[in-house]
């Protein structure tokens, strides 16, 4: 059966002491009614333009349920603006209401708080609040009064749960949300007396000074208006410490621009003298960056950016593209038998022959590691690149670079290796590199110092 009944005594007095009595509970629900919701817009449109304060969101729309809900109770404004209106479809949105009020407040204070709440309860509010207000929207509404217990039981272990997370907050001295606090407290217990006027626990064997503390049901909105007063004066002291310290730091601003701009106009000093050398070391460190420190040519790292440029470029215009690997030939031999340093002066001369032998600026001589060299040369075909390639390894032996100990001649030698494409969207730059790789070793297996295509 439903609950329902008369939740105060009778009063029996004259018209006029009767009206006016009625007349003073309907203003002060009038009252409550629209601070709550000024307060609950306001804070709404704090949330529309700080979209990362949640906390604004969540009071907002508790503010604007409870507002409308305190016209459903007490003296029920609603019903006198509204006679006609159908008391069980609106007993259902006030009750609806209370049921959704509940989480609101709960990740009200999980946010601003989020360190002593616990995720998962935070979450269940709402998932018990939305699954109990469509049980009431869509049940009739005689068994309201099961469903209200137990949700008025989950809402007194809410609110159990919030007084442990104030008496933490408590406990750990956090003086910035003791406004909060007190307004929670207040907020809290005026929930509880609303909850117990309007359950089914209430009986007339509880003492009359109780059961006549018990005799309302919109506690809760006053609750709420001081909670909200006090919700003010935590915001308005957020401020008021905000703007003491902009104002100290106003004061000490001259003296920190000062101290700063002498320490700036040291700094700029400093800066002038170290800018040339900071330019001569960004310029040696550009040219580490891409040049061979031995022999002063462009290194592999340089050369995979300009192969990767020149292959697309060479695949807009369906232009050739060559490339030519150069080893030299036992050069082991030739560190071992002259040394090291010997061998990086050959090196050098081959790097030397190597550019001063490449007329076109697109063309680019690399030294690929050790004493391999690689010749990239975009927009050039095979027999080009094969003229080339012949070119170099004369002019390598006619340098007559001392050999003694290679096996095919008395001077140094390189063996060559060539491949050409025009490249296209089935092909790489890596099989254009693994192609001139594998005429290297063909050169080297068939008795090195020569040419060959792959």
């Amino acid at each position: 059966m439903s609950s329902g009944g008369l939740l105060s005594n009778i009063e029996i007095g004259s018209t006029a002491n009767i009206q006016a009595a009625r007349e003073k509970s309907l203003n002060y629900s009038i009252f409550l009614f629209g601070a709550l919701l000024i307060v609950g817009f306001y804070h709404l449109a704090m949330f529309l333009f700080r979209k990362n304060d949640y906390s604004s969101l969540y009071f907002g729309l508790f503010c604007l349920m409870t507002a409308v809900r305190t016209l459903m109770t007490g003296e029920g404004y609603f019903y006198t603006l509204f006679p006609n209106a159908d008391f069980a479809y609106f007993r259902k949105i006030q009750t609806i209401l209370f049921y959704l009020s509940a989480p609101m407040i709960v990740w009200f204070f999980s946010s601003i708080s989020p360190d002593y709440f616990h995720e998962k309860i935070v979450d269940l509010s709402l998932y018990m609040g939305l699954i109990f207000s469509f049980l009431i929207l869509f049940l009739p509404m005689s068994q309201f009064s099961t469903f209200n217990t137990v949700y008025q039981i989950w809402c007194l272990f809410l609110m159990l749960y919030i007084l442990t997370r104030f008496i933490l907050v408590l406990m750990n001295r956090k003086k910035e949300v003791y406004l909060v606090v007190f307004g929670g407290f207040v907020l809290i217990f005026a929930t509880f007396v609303d909850i117990i006027s309007l359950s089914v626990f209430i009986n007339d064997s509880w003492p009359t000074a109780i059961k006549a503390f018990f005799q309302n049901d919109d506690y809760s909105s006053t609750g709420q208006l001081i909670f909200v007063i006090a919700y003010s004066l935590h915001l308005a002291k957020m401020f008021s410490d905000s703007l003491a310290y902009k104002t100290q730091m106003n004061r000490d601003l001259d003296k920190i621009v000062l101290k700063r701009t002498e320490a700036l106009t040291m700094a700029n000093d400093l800066v002038e003298r170290q800018k040339v050398k900071l330019e001569k070391a960004n310029a040696e460190l550009e040219k580490l960056s891409t040049h061979d420190p031995l022999t002063g040519m462009w290194n592999r790292r340089k050369y995979d950016e300009v192969l990767a440029i020149e292959w697309k470029r060479c695949l807009r215009y369906s232009h050739p593209i060559s490339v030519i690997f150069i080893d030299i030939d036992y050069f082991k031999n030739f560190n071992d038998t002259y040394g090291h340093l010997a061998g990086d002066d050959c090196l050098v001369q081959i790097a030397d022959i190597l550019k001063n032998s490449l007329s076109r600026s697109t063309d680019m001589a690399v030294r690929y590691g050790g004493e391999e060299f690689v010749i990239l040369l975009p927009e050039t075909n095979k027999n080009e690149a094969l003229k080339t390639a012949h070119m170099l390894l004369k002019k390598i032996e006619a340098h007559g670079i001392p050999h003694s100990d290679s096996l095919v001649n008395d001077y140094v030698t390189v063996s060559i290796g060539v491949s050409s494409m025009v490249p296209s969207l089935s092909s790489s730059p890596e099989k254009l590199v693994a192609e001139a790789d594998d005429a290297l070793y063909q050169a080297k297996n068939k008795g090195r110092n020569q040419v060959q295509y792959s």
